[in-house]
C-alpha cells in the first residue's frame, strides 16, 4: 500500500470539516428511508463518511464524527419512533419522549458503537477505513437485528436499484452489502487520501455486482386463492363466507382473535378456537396468545372452517420488553417457541410468522430450507401510529426479503395495510391506508381485489372499556361489539344480546341490576347471555325477568378467563331454543338456560333467609361474596346469604 501523504501539523485545521462532511454523510445517507428513489444518495453518504475518517488524524473526533453522521442517519431512518410511542403510552407525553430517544439511541449503537471503536482503535490505519468500515457496518447490523429483533439493513436503501437487488438475490444480504459498502467507502478513502490505485478494486467489484443474472421473474400462481385479511380494529373483522368459494387460505393479523387455546408446538391435539373463523373450505392461518399454563407463547395456529386447529407454532424472534426482558427491564416474557416456522397448508408450503419475525433473516431462511415456497406474514401494527414512514418501512423490508429468498409474500394486518408482493419484490396488492376491514386478494388474472363482503352481525356485545379482553370471540362479521360506557337507548333491535365483563353477582360490568336490565331492554332482544362469572344471581336475574319472559343464559359459578364458548348455531337462524342450546362453558359445566320469574325468585330468596347455616353451608359457591345455589327451573340460581350464619370458609 502507497504511504499516506504529508498531513498539516495544525490538527484543528481539519476538525470543522471532517465534521461538517460527516454529519453531511449520515444526513445522505438517512433520506432514501423518506424516498426510495434517491437510492445514489445511500453510496454518497458511505462516500463521505469514509472520507471523513481517512481525512481526520485525531481519534477522538473521528468517533465524534462517527457518532453525530450515525445519529443524524437512525433519527431520519427512523422518525417513525415518536409516532410508535404515542401509539403505545397514549397522552403521556414525557414517557412518548423517553420511549422516542430511548429507541433511537439503543437502534444506534450496534452499528454506530462499532464504527466508533473502528475510528478510535484503527485511527493511525486510516488507509485502511474502506476494509473496517463495510466489516463493522455488517456486523452491527447483524448485532442490531438480534438484540432489538429490528432490521434497519443499508441495503433497503439500494431497492429500487436493480442491479444490487439482483446482487442480492444472487450472493445474499452480507457478501452484497459488504460489496457496496467497500465501493463507496474506497471512493470517499481515495478522495481524502489521492489513492488513485483504489479504483482498480472498486471497479473489479463493481464488475462482480454487474455480472449477477437478472431476477428469475418468477410465478404469481402461488398466491391465488389467498386472503390477506387488514383489521381496523379487533372489533371488526370480515365475514369470509361469501367469498370462501375463491379462497383456500385466509391469513389474518395477529391478535385477531381474543382465545387463548391451550395448545402447544405441533398438531394442535384436536383443540378448537372459542369461534370458528368461518367459511366452507378455506383454512385459516390465525395468531393467538396461549395461557401461561405451560408458559405464555405467542402462537401461530392453521385452523379449519369450523375452528379445529390442526397445526401450531410459537413465536421464535421475540420482541424486546414487550415479549421478552430487555437490559434488566421487562417482565417475565413469552417462551421462544422451537419448531420450524413452515406448514403445509394444502399444496402450499407456507412460511409462517408472527408480526416482526420476518425481519429475522435466519428465521426466514430456515423455512425456506424446509422447503418453504411463501411467506405469510400476521402483523400487528398499532405500533406504527398512523405513520406513513413506519408503513413504508415495514413494506421495503417485506419486499428485501422476498427479493432476498426469491419466495412472494403474503402480509395481514391489524391497523395496518395488508400487502401482496412476488419474489422479484413487486407490490402486486396493497390495501388503502384508511381503508375499513377487508379482505385484500391477488390472482395473476384478475390482478387485485379489496373485498369488504357485508357483514350480518346478529349478536350485540357489550363490553367495558376497562376489561375489552373480556370481550368473546364471534364469528367473523356476525357480531357488533358496543361499550357501555355512555351507551343510551334507542338503539337498533337485536335477537341476541351478550354482556361480557366482570361480576361479583350483584355487579355486572360496573353496572347495577337494574342499570343492566334497562341498556339491555334497549335492543329488546330474545335472548340475553350474560358473559361473566356469578351471572345467574338472583339480584340480576330478577331485573331482567320482563313480561315478554326473554330467554336468559348465565353461569351459576365462577368461569373460566375466556368466558363462554359459542357455536355455529348460537349465530343462525334457528330458535331461541336451539342457539342457547350452542352455548357451554371449558371445560362444560351446567348452565342457567331459563325465563326468569319474579315471583320463584321471590319465593327461592325467602327460603334462603329461613334456612339454617347447616343446610346452606354446602349449598356455598362463592365465600366473597356470599352466594348459595338453589335449584329453579332453567337451571340453578344464586342467592346472596348472610355469611355470619354460614360461618368462614374452609380452610385451604
Amino acid at each position: 500500500m502507497p504511504p499516506l501523504p504529508p498531513q498539516s501539523s495544525d490538527r484543528s485545521s481539519t476538525t470543522a470539516p471532517t465534521l461538517t462532511v460527516a454529519i453531511l454523510g449520515g444526513l445522505l445517507l438517512g433520506l432514501p428511508a423518506w424516498s426510495l428513489q434517491t437510492w445514489p444518495l445511500a453510496w454518497l453518504g458511505i462516500g463521505a463518511s469514509a472520507w471523513a475518517l481517512a481525512k481526520e488524524p485525531v481519534w477522538h473526533r473521528a468517533m465524534l464524527g462517527v457518532l453525530a453522521g450515525g445519529v443524524v442517519t437512525r433519527v431520519l431512518w427512523l422518525a417513525w419512533s415518536l409516532p410508535m410511542a404515542r401509539a403505545m403510552i397514549p397522552d403521556d407525553p414525557g414517557m412518548q419522549a423517553i420511549v422516542t430517544v430511548g429507541f433511537v439511541a439503543i437502534e444506534t449503537v450496534p452499528v454506530v458503537g462499532l464504527l466508533c471503536v473502528g475510528a478510535a482503535a484503527l485511527h493511525r490505519l486510516r488507509g485502511t477505513v474502506c476494509i473496517w468500515l463495510p466489516a463493522l457496518w455488517v456486523v452491527g447490523e447483524r448485532l442490531q437485528a438480534q438484540w432489538t429483533s429490528v432490521a434497519t439493513d443499508w441495503l433497503y436503501t439500494q431497492l429500487e436499484f436493480p442491479p444490487i437487488m439482483e446482487a442480492l438475490r444472487t450472493f445474499g444480504l452480507v457478501p452484497a452489502t459488504l460489496a457496496c459498502l467497500f465501493v463507496a467507502a474506497a471512493v470517499g478513502q481515495a478522495w481524502a487520501l489521492r489513492q488513485k490505485w483504489l479504483l482498480i478494486p472498486v471497479g473489479v467489484v463493481l464488475v462482480a455486482l454487474a455480472a449477477a443474472p437478472p431476477l428469475p421473474p418468477g410465478s404469481a400462481d402461488e398466491l391465488a386463492g389467498i386472503g390477506a385479511v387488514h383489521l381496523r380494529s379487533e372489533t371488526a373483522l370480515p365475514t369470509v363466507d361469501a367469498i370462501d368459494s375463491d379462497l383456500d387460505l385466509v391469513v389474518w393479523p395477529e391478535a385477531s382473535f381474543a382465545a387463548e387455546p391451550t395448545v402447544q408446538e405441533g398438531s394442535g391435539a384436536g383443540l378448537r378456537l372459542d369461534a370458528a373463523p368461518g367459511g366452507q373450505r378455506a383454512q385459516h392461518l390465525v395468531g393467538v396468545r396461549t395461557p401461561p399454563r405451560y408458559g405464555r407463547q405467542n402462537m401461530a395456529l392453521l385452523v379449519e372452517p369450523d375452528g379445529l386447529i390442526s397445526q401450531a407454532r410459537a413465536k421464535i424472534a421475540l420482541f424486546p420488553l414487550f415479549e421478552r426482558p430487555f437490559l434488566g427491564f421487562g417482565g417475565p416474557g413469552l417462551v421462544p417457541g422451537e419448531r420450524v416456522p413452515l406448514f403445509q397448508v394444502g399444496e402450499r408450503q407456507v412460511i409462517t410468522l408472527i408480526c416482526g419475525e420476518f425481519l429475522d433473516r435466519e428465521l426466514v431462511a430456515r423455512g425456506v430450507a424446509a422447503g418453504g415456497k411463501l411467506l405469510a406474514v400476521m402483523a400487528r401494527d398499532r405500533y406504527q401510529g398512523d405513520s406513513t414512514q413506519a408503513d413504508r418501512h415495514t413494506l421495503i423490508m417485506l419486499r428485501l426479503r422476498a427479493i432476498e429468498f426469491g419466495v412472494p409474500a403474503v402480509y395481514a394486518s391489524l391497523e395496518g395495510r395488508a400487502s401482496f408482493v412476488s419474489a422479484t419484490g413487486a407490490v402486486l396488492a396493497r390495501s388503502a391506508a384508511d381503508a375499513n376491514s377487508g379482505v385484500l386478494t391477488y390472482h395473476p388474472d384478475r390482478g387485485a381485489q379489496d373485498r369488504r363482503p357485508p357483514r350480518d352481525p346478529v349478536v350485540t356485545v357489550l363490553y367495558s372499556k376497562a376489561t375489552p379482553k373480556l370481550r368473546p370471540d364471534c364469528m367473523p362479521g356476525r357480531c357488533t361489539f358496543l361499550p357501555i360506557e355512555g351507551l343510551t337507548c334507542p338503539q337498533a333491535p337485536t335477537r341476541t344480546v351478550v354482556v361480557s365483563g366482570h361480576s361479583d353477582g350483584t355487579l355486572v360490568a360496573g353496572l347495577a341490576p337494574e342499570a343492566l336490565a334497562k341498556l339491555v331492554s334497549c335492543f329488546k332482544p330474545e335472548l340475553v347471555v350474560l358473559d361473566a362469572c356469578y351471572g345467574a344471581a338472583q339480584p340480576i336475574l330478577d331485573a331482567l325477568a320482563t313480561p315478554t319472559k326473554r330467554l336468559v343464559v348465565a353461569v351459576p359459578a365462577n368461569l373460566a378467563a375466556r368466558g363462554l364458548r359459542y357455536g355455529r348455531a348460537f349465530y343462525g337462524d334457528g330458535p331461541v331454543a336451539e342457539r342457547a342450546a350452542a352455548i357451554q362453558t371449558w371445560p362444560p359445566s351446567p348452565l342457567y338456560v331459563g325465563r326468569p320469574d319474579r315471583a320463584a325468585l321471590a319465593a327461592a330468596t325467602s327460603w334462603v333467609e329461613r334456612a339454617s347455616g347447616d343446610t346452606l353451608r354446602p349449598l356455598v359457591r362463592s365465600w366473597v361474596p356470599t352466594l348459595v345455589a338453589k335449584p329453579l327451573p332453567g337451571g340453578d340460581v344464586l342467592f346472596p346469604a348472610d355469611w355470619r350464619k354460614i360461618g368462614h370458609p374452609p380452610s385451604p
